[in-house]
């Protein structure tokens, strides 16, 4: 058990420390995790072992990349190890794209990976994978797909990891990605990015993996003797490191500047000593790039045989490659050579291959057009579906909670009212049968209400609920109110005091209650219907709210002053209608009868939304409970002394936030009370 704990102990330092530290390990590591490998009992650290040396391997030796990659793979899937087999598909994509297998080939590894990751949640391998499937997407030109994966995996990234080298990576996988796309400067932003992080936290691996990046862009932006001695100082560095694949690169790199500078013999002398090296660290995506140099360096120094020898090379490879760039190029190349040698058969030959190829090229290029406009418009459609998701379950989940509180007042109300007539049963016939007809009526309430929790408890829809509402509960107790009054005015005489009070606490009750369901049916609208977006002239809307409160306001003998300096905004005219008309009649009911309202409407433009604000002189609202107004059948002072349901404000709220704005309130109890509420000022754009 003890010796269990050790090798597991010192299996985690070694893989956490390189992954953390320097992302790479030294050939020593690299025999230790063998030997580790070699002796370890279980099953599940055997695979991540395995996974890990696949990894280290990679741009050392894509022979044992490729065999510890399958190795794990099929461990994994024997003995179910989901973590194992997502990293196991990972890594075999990553020998894909070394040894320059076709794009579908690539893609099929990793989205395998990616279907586990999702599923499992493997939130590491996740970013690992959308960063993979962006740098192949980028080598093969699809540039615009390449870039959404790269920077959704950063964004997952910065969001949920701390920080690794891996972060560093991806920053200059961007980087790389807008220079292919010639945005030089932007690429220079992302590289510096990466190299900044990489010396602040000592990952100095990072730097020497992307010096061709670097140096290429710097050349691009003129920096021509610069980006020549950052690859020529970092060559025997990056060679030291033991990763090819960079050194390669970056060899690649430097033989091409100095083509464009004309150095052709420091080109030459820097190719064939690649060539040499290749023979022993054999990755045949990189001798197939320099095959097609060779050519083109051979031509241009007159040595017409050799240019047709790497010519022929970089053909045979580009056909084993399926690579349609590198094959267009050498097709090129050797038509020049024919040209030099007047061989008009070939010449003939290779420009048929090169008409062939260049059409491939062309459909290519339109089929990755129009895959982006189509990934465009599937992620628009998914992003569009999500968002209206959660908006429909947001007022369901709030709507459902409203209808409870309704639906408890209803219950309580119909218990009163059929206590009321049990006790009134003395009456005369004329009152009895007005009973019987209560009692009806109290049966339908009951039913009605047995109909709305069925409603509520299958999640109806709110469209049906407005329905109910406005038809099936509003009747009844327009019945119960006729019924109240009709036994209050036949019976009056015949009443005592106490129980004509009875009646018009029931009488007012139905009317609160009626006042209820109507406010519940507007608040249920709300979320029920779409916005009506449209144009808006602020002072005929603000002088058709100012007509409609005639009465209120010459009741009170309240002044409303107005300062509004928006023309025109754009928004549903009826629900925005609703929220002023709300806050007026609050700015007028709430203020002492011996002070006359004072009313300010204010409205300004913010930049990307519109201010309103509405001010009073009223009694104000303690700043303890500001935030409790907002909420449904919320309210602060008794009905005896304000009438209302409590639904005024929280009406309010859920419009505001449909127009994508916010409402708050700023006040202090008899000081009066600042309302203010923002609309977006996109709506028109947002709903085309």
């Amino acid at each position: 058990m003890h010796h269990l704990l050790l090798r597991i102990v010192t299996i985690l330092f070694l893989l956490c420390h390189y992954m953390e530290s320097t992302g790479q390990l030294t050939p020593n590591a690299i025999d230790s995790l063998e030997n580790l490998l070699e002796n370890e009992p279980s099953t599940k650290n055997q695979i991540d072992l395995m996974n890990q040396l696949s990894v280290q391997y990679y741009r050392v030796s894509v022979y044992k990349e490729q065999e510890y990659a399958y190795k794990a793979y099929k461990l994994s899937k024997d003995t179910g190890y989901k973590r194992g087999e997502a990293q196991a598909l990972k890594n075999i994509g990553i020998v894909q794209r070394t040894i320059g297998a076709p794009l579908d080939s690539i893609l099929h590894y990793y989205n395998q990976s990616l279907v586990i990751a999702e599923q499992e949640d493997f939130l590491e391998i996740k970013i690992a994978l959308l960063n993979n499937i962006g740098l192949s997407l980028g080598e093969y030109a699809q540039y615009q797909r390449a870039l959404n994966y790269l920077l959704k995996s950063i964004d997952l990234d910065e969001e949920h990891m701390p920080m690794s080298w891996k972060r560093t990576m991806i920053l200059a996988n961007i980087g790389g990605l807008y220079y292919k796309l010639e945005d030089y400067n932007k690429a220079l932003f992302y590289f510096n990015k990466s190299h900044d992080l990489a010396d602040e936290h000592g990952y100095d691996f990072i730097n020497l993996m992307h010096i061709d990046d670097i140096a290429t862009t710097k050349y691009k932006l003129g920096e021509k003797e610069n980006a020549q001695n950052i690859i020529i100082n970092s060559l025997e560095e990056i060679r030291a490191e033991g990763d090819y694949e960079s050194l390669y690169q970056s060899m690649l790199a430097l033989i091409d500047i100095w083509l464009e500078e004309d150095k052709l013999t420091s080109s030459k002398d820097l190719a064939f000593k690649m060539l040499e090296e290749l023979e022993i660290h054999n990755l045949p995506i990189y001798r197939c790039q320099l095959y097609s140099r060779l050519s083109d360096l051979e031509y241009r120094l007159k040595h017409h045989d050799h240019a047709l020898e790497y010519g022929n090379k970089s053909l045979d490879c580009a056909d084993q490659k399926t690579s349609n760039i590198i094959l267009t190029e050498a097709l090129k190349r050797m038509y020049k050579v024919y040209d030099f040698y007047n061989d008009t058969e070939m010449k003939d030959s290779i420009h048929n291959r090169y008409v062939v190829a260049a059409e491939k090229e062309f459909d290519r290029k339109v089929d990755i057009a129009v895959g982006e406009e189509e990934f465009k418009y599937e992620n628009l459609l998914k992003e569009r579906e999500i968002e209206l998701l959660k908006e429909k379950q947001k007022a369901s989940e709030r709507l459902t909670r409203f209808l409870i509180g309704g639906v408890c007042s209803f219950l309580l109300l119909s218990l009163f009212t059929g206590y009321l007539f049990i006790r009134k049963n003395k009456f005369a016939n004329i009152l009895a049968l007005k009973n019987k007809a209560l009692k009806q009526t109290e049966q339908s309430l009951a039913d009605k209400n047995k109909m709305l929790e069925k409603y509520i408890e299958s999640n109806i829809q709110l469209s049906q609920f407005a329905h109910i509402a406005s038809h099936d509960l509003k009747a009844p107790l327009r019945t119960v109110s006729s019924f109240i009054g009709l036994a209050k005015n036949s019976g009056k005489d015949r009443l005592s005091t106490s129980e004509n009070e009875y009646l018009d606490l029931s009488l007012k009750a139905t009317k609160d209650m009626y006042q209820l369901v109507e406010d519940l049916l507007s608040y249920s609208k709300v979320n029920a219907l779409e916005l009506q977006i449209e144009e808006i002239e602020m002072s005929a809307l603000i002088e058709e709210i100012e007509t409609h409160l005639n009465y209120s306001i010459r009741e009170k003998g309240a002044k409303i002053n107005s300062d509004c300096s928006i023309q025109k905004i754009y928004g549903d005219k009826t629900k925005l209608r609703q929220v002023f008309e709300n806050l007026l009649s609050n700015a007028i009911k709430f203020v002492p009868n011996d002070r006359t309202p004072q009313i300010d409407l204010t409205c300004e433009d913010r930049g990307e939304y519109w201010l309103f604000n509405i001010a009073d002189n009223g009694i104000g609202i303690d700043p303890n409970y500001v935030s409790l107004v907002f909420e449904p059948f919320k309210q602060l002072n008794s009905k005896d002394e304000f009438s209302g349901t409590g639904l005024g404000l929280a009406l309010c709220r859920e419009i505001v936030e449909k127009h994508h704005g916010k409402i708050w309130i700023e006040s202090l109890v008899g000081k009066g009370t600042n309302v203010y509420f923002t609309i977006n000022k996109y709506l028109s754009s947002m709903t085309a």
